[in-house]
């Protein structure tokens, strides 16, 4: 499978604007710190990003559990702004944010990297 950047984005866009606005990843799902799961043992997603690849035809063995955003998307191909970008809405996740606003700000640190890969690409 390989992974597709821009149906990755629009799916977070789409979950964080359908699942409710004052939906937030329960504390109970969170592991120990840099810990994260990404499925349930039924094979069922759990946080923003295990959703987000579960709606796009990924399965749990896909993500390494206990890995960062960032690890488990670099791993499926994703590109180093995707990446960063998810590392930075898996962290609001994980410290109490709302999921449309994860969504947000996965937008807003994607622009960000996009920039700094534009910035660094003109300097080279």
């Amino acid at each position: 499978m390989t992974f597709d950047d821009e149906q990755f984005i629009n799916t977070i866009s789409t979950i964080g604007r359908t699942v409710g606005v004052h939906y937030k990843y329960p504390d109970k799902w969170r592991g120990e710190e840099w810990e994260c799961f990404y499925f349930r043992s039924t094979g069922w997603p759990l946080c923003i990003i295990g959703r987000a690849l579960h709606r796009m035809g990924y399965k749990p063995d896909d993500a390494r559990e206990g890995a960062s955003a960032d690890e488990v998307l670099t791993k499926l191909g994703a590109s180093d702004e995707v990446a960063i970008a998810a590392f930075e809405a898996q962290r609001a996740q994980d410290s109490g944010a709302l999921w449309v606003d994860v969504a947000d700000i996965f937008a807003e640190e994607l622009w960000v990297a996009r920039d700094n890969a534009k910035r660094r690409k003109a300097t080279a």
